[in-house]
C-alpha cells in the first residue's frame, strides 16, 4: 500500500476512504459522502487505478484511452470516474455511444488542466458536479443528454455553439480563475432544449448568454457575476430568473426574446441594465432591484413593468411600449427619467423620487404622480404626452412643475399637500388639449390665480430662452483659447468640443475623429457659432407669445365646454381675447406692410371695445356701466347746448338723455336745433345697440 503522499489530496479530505480500509488487491480510493467505492484494480506500481493514480503518474493519453475504453463496457461502475485525477482530458470530436444508458459520473473528479470536448458528441447523461477544472471546452459539442454541472468549479468556461437537447443543471457552479486572466462562462450562440439552472452561479468574468436559445426557463437566481451578463439577442421560450443575483458590470439583453416573466427582483446590477429592443410576452419584475446607471428600454416591448422600490441611476428610453402598466411606485431615481413616445396603459410614479429631470411623453391610459418628486426644484416634462386620465399631487416639501406643453389631458385629478402653494402656479399649460379634463373642482383655485394657466412658481428656475447669442459667444471664447492650447491636450479638449456639439440646441455634425488638432477644433466652433447665428434667430426669447397663449386658452375654453364648466369657460374666453389683442399688438409693431399694420391697429381697436363694453360677451355689467356712462355723457352734451327750454336743471338733461336712450323718438325739445336732433338719432342708435347686447351677454351669463 502506498503512503498518504500518493495519495495527494485525497489523504486530508474527509469525504475520501483512508488507503489502509481498503483490501491490498483494490483500488484504495473511495467516497465516503456518497458510499461509494472504485470497483477498479490498482496498477501494478501503487494502490490505485489509472483514474485516482497521483496525476504525475500517469500520461494524459494513457488517461484518455482507459476512460473511452471503460465507457465502452456495460454496467453502471464502468462509467464511474468518481474523484479522479487527472491532468487533462481530450474527448474532442469523440462521438460517445454507450451500450447502456448509465451516466458517465465524474463527480468529485479533479482535472488539473483542460476538459475539451470540443465538437463531441455524447448520447448519455454527463455528471460533472462537484467536479474541479482548470478550463473546460464545450465549444460546438453536442450532448442528447442531460449535463450536472452542479457545485463544479472550472477555471474558464467556453461552450459557444454547444447543443444541451436535454438542458443543463448547474447550481452553485463556479468560474473562478486564480490566474491574471479573469473566469468567463460562455454560452454564445448554445442551444438549450429544457432548462438551464446556472442558480447560485459565481462567475468572477462574464457570463455570455448572446445569441444563445433556450426551450424552458434561466435560472439565474443568486448568481454572482463579477464582469458583465452579456444576453444579447437571447431567446428565451421560458421565464429569465434572476432573482438575488449580483452582477458587477452590465445586464445586456438588447434585442432579446423572452416567452415568460422577467424577474429581477432584489437583484443588484452595478453598472446598467440594457433593454433595447427587448421583447418579453409577461412582466419584467423588478422590485427592491437596484441598477447603479442607467436601465436602457428604448424599443422594447413588455407586457409590464413593475420596478416597485427600486433604486435606479436613470430611466431612459424612446419608443418603448408596455401593453398593461409601467408600476414604479417607492422608486428612488439618481438622475432622471428621460422616457420618449412611450406607450403604456399606466405610469404609476406614486411616491417615487425621480432625480433631477423627468422628460416623458407618449401615450398612456393614466399617469400618476402623487406625491412624487425631484431631487431639487425642478421640472416634470411631460411635453406631448397624452393621458387619458390619472393624479397628480404636488409632494410637500420640493417645489416643482409639471410642464404639459403640447399634452393632451383626461380626466386628470390635481392635488397639493401644501396649503400654502397655488395649485395652478405648479403647471404650465401651453397649446394643451384638455379632453375630459374637468376644470369644475377648480374654481377656488383658478380664481386665486386669476384664471391664468399660463403662469407658474418662481420657486422652480425654468430657463425658457433660447439665445443664438450666447452660444455664438461661448463658441467664439471657445474658438480664441485653442490658440493657447497644447497640442498634446488635442484629444481630451476635443472630447469635450464633441459633448458640446451634442447639447447645442442645433442641427451640426461633426465626428470626434474630425477633430485631430487645435485647428480643426477652432474651425468647428466658429462653424457652429454660425450655425447658431441662422437657426435660432427669431426664436422666441423667454416663453410662448401671445398667439401661442390665445390657442392655449382656447383649448382650455374648449376643454371646459366639454365638461360642463362654463363659468370656467367664460374666463378662458375673456383670457383668450386678451391675448389676440396683444397679437394684433405685436402684429402691428412689426409688420411688414402699411395695410396689414392697419388692419392689426383696426382689429386691437375692436377688440378693446368689446372688452370694454361688454366684457367680450360675458360681463353685463360692462354693458350696463357703458350705458350709464352714455346716457351721463349725453346728458351733458344736452345741457352744453341747452336743448331743453330754459330753466331746466342738470337732471332734466339726464332724464332727457335716458328717453333718447331707451327709445328712437325724441323727447320734447322746444329748442331744438338740427345737430341736437342728429345727436339724439345717434345716442338712440347707440341705446338700442347697448339694449340689444345686455340682452345678449344677460343671456349668455345665465346660460353658464
Amino acid at each position: 500500500m502506498a503512503d498518504n503522499d500518493e495519495g495527494g489530496s485525497y489523504a486530508s479530505d474527509p469525504a475520501v476512504l483512508d488507503p489502509q480500509e481498503r483490501p491490498a488487491e483494490a483500488c484504495a480510493y473511495g467516497h465516503k459522502s456518497i458510499d461509494w467505492i472504485c470497483p477498479r484494480d490498482p496498477r501494478d506500481d501503487g494502490d490505485y487505478c489509472i483514474f485516482h493514480a497521483p496525476v504525475s503518474a500517469k500520461q494524459p493519453e494513457e488517461v484518455r484511452d482507459a476512460f473511452v475504453a471503460a465507457l465502452e463496457e456495460p454496467g453502471k461502475q464502468a462509467k464511474a470516474f468518481i474523484g479522479a485525477r487527472l491532468s487533462s482530458l481530450d474527448l474532442s470530436f469523440e462521438t460517445i455511444q454507450l451500450p447502456d444508458n448509465y451516466p458517465i459520473d465524474l463527480r468529485y473528479a479533479s482535472i488539473d488542466d483542460r476538459l475539451d470536448c470540443t465538437h463531441a458528441k455524447f448520447d448519455s447523461i454527463l455528471w460533472l458536479a462537484n467536479t474541479e477544472i482548470g478550463t473546460c471546452n464545450f465549444e460546438k459539442a453536442l450532448f442528447r443528454d442531460h449535463v450536472n454541472l452542479e457545485d463544479a468549479s472550472v477555471g474558464e468556461f467556453r461552450a459557444d455553439r454547444v447543443e444541451f437537447v436535454d438542458g443543463i443543471s448547474a447550481e452553485g457552479l463556479s468560474v473562478v480563475n486564480d490566474s491574471l486572466i479573469l473566469g468567463d462562462l460562455s454560452f454564445q450562440r448554445a442551444q438549450f432544449g429544457d432548462r438551464v439552472d446556472l442558480a447560485e452561479l459565481t462567475v468572477d468574468g462574464d457570463l455570455n448568454l448572446s445569441d444563445a436559445s433556450v426551450q424552458g426557463q434561466l435560472a439565474l437566481g443568486s448568481a454572482d457575476v463579477d464582469g458583465d451578463i452579456e444576453a444579447r439577442r437571447l431567446n428565451c421560450e421560458g421565464r429569465v430568473w434572476l432573482r438575488e443575483a449580483s452582477v458587477e458590470g452590465t445586464l445586456e439583453l438588447a434585442k432579446a426574446s423572452v416567452t415568460g416573466e422577467v424577474s429581477l427582483g432584489t437583484a443588484t446590477i452595478i453598472e446598467g441594465v440594457d433593454m433595447t429592443d427587448f421583447e418579453v410576452d409577461e412582466r419584467v419584475e423588478m422590485i427592491h432591484c437596484t441598477v447603479g446607471e442607467s436601465l436602457e428600454v428604448s424599443g422594447a416591448d413588455f407586457e409590464d413593468l413593475l420596478l416597485a422600490s427600486a433604486e435606479v441611476g436613470a430611466i431612459e428610453g424612446s419608443s418603448a411600449t408596455f401593453r398593461d402598466d409601467v408600476q414604479a411606485t417607492g422608486i428612488t431615481v439618481s438622475t432622471g427619467v428621460s422616457l420618449d413616445s412611450v406607450d403604456a396603459c399606466d405610469l404609476n410614479f406614486m411616491n417615487s423620487t425621480l432625480g433631477e429631470t423627468v422628460e416623458l411623453n407618449g401615450i398612456a391610459e393614466g399617469i400618476y404622480f402623487d406625491n412624487t418628486t425631484l431631487t431639487e426644484p425642478g421640472v416634470f416634462d411631460l411635453s406631448g404626452v397624452t393621458a387619458e386620465s390619472g393624479r397628480i399631487t404636488l409632494p410637500a416639501d420640493t417645489p416643482v412643475v409639471y410642464d404639459f406643453t403640447d399634452a393632451t389631458l383626461g380626466d386628470i385629478k390635481l392635488a397639493t399637500n401644501n396649503d400654502d402653494a397655488h395649485l395652478f402656479k405648479h403647471f404650465r399649460f401651453e397649446n394643451t388639449t384638455f379632453d375630459g379634463f374637468d376644470f369644475g373642482p377648480y374654481k377656488d383655485d383658478l380664481a386665486a390665480v386669476d384664471w391664468r394657466i399660463d403662469t407658474f412658481t418662481d420657486a422652480v428656475d425654468i430657463d425658457d430662452e433660447i439665445s443664438a447669442g450666447e452660444i455664438v459667444s461661448e463658441a467664439e471664447d471657445f474658438a480664441d483659447l485653442m490658440e493657447e492650447a497644447d497640442e498634446n491636450e488635442v484629444e481630451a479638449i476635443s472630447e469635450m468640443v464633441a459633448g458640446m456639439v451634442d447639447a447645442a440646441p442645433v442641427e451640426f455634425d461633426i465626428e470626434l475623429e474630425d477633430l485631430e488638432t487645435t485647428d480643426d477644433v477652432q474651425e468647428t466652433m466658429h462653424e457652429l457659432a454660425e450655425r447658431a447665428e441662422e437657426e435660432l434667430e427669431g426664436k422666441k426669447p423667454g416663453g410662448p407669445t401671445p398667439g401661442e397663449l390665445e390657442n392655449t386658452y382656447l383649448k382650455a375654453k374648449n376643454g371646459a365646454d366639454q365638461t360642463g364648466a362654463d363659468e370656467m369657460a367664460a374666463r378662458f374666453f375673456i383670457q383668450e381675447m386678451k391675448f389676440r389683442r396683444q397679437r394684433h399688438a405685436n402684429e402691428f409693431r412689426t409688420g411688414d406692410s402699411i395695410r396689414g399694420r392697419l388692419k392689426n391697429a383696426w382689429d386691437w381697436v375692436t377688440n378693446l371695445t368689446l372688452d370694454v363694453v361688454a366684457g367680450y360677451g360675458e360681463r353685463p355689467r360692462n354693458v350696463v356701466g357703458v350705458s350709464i356712462g352714455l346716457v351721463a355723457a349725453f346728458g351733458g352734451i344736452y345741457q352744453l347746448t341747452n336743448s331743453l327750454q330754459s330753466g331746466s336743471g342738470t337732471w332734466d338733461y339726464v332724464l332727457f338723455s335716458l328717453q333718447n336712450f331707451v327709445s328712437f323718438l325724441i323727447g320734447s325739445n322746444p329748442r331744438g336745433t338740427l345737430a341736437v336732433q342728429y345727436v339724439s338719432a345717434t345716442e338712440a342708435f347707440l341705446g338700442a345697440f347697448l339694449i340689444a347686447l345686455f340682452v345678449f351677454t344677460l343671456t349668455r351669463s345665465l346660460n353658464r
